[in-house]
């Protein structure tokens, strides 16, 4: 995941896919970004829990 964000981040955010080949990554990049955010919240609640 990190690595196609370093690249789309060198190339400008173009890449040579096609526009809806680049959507999709865009959203499957997003998707993952979102539920690694949603766990590490749900660890920090956890932990708040705990205290």
């Amino acid at each position: 995941m990190v690595q196609v964000l370093i690249s789309v981040a060198a190339t400008g955010g173009r890449t040579h896919h096609s526009g809806a080949l680049d959507a999709l990554n865009v959203g499957v990049e997003a998707a993952e970004v979102t539920a690694f955010a949603i766990h590490i919240a749900k660890m920090a609640f956890r932990a708040i829990l705990q205290i």
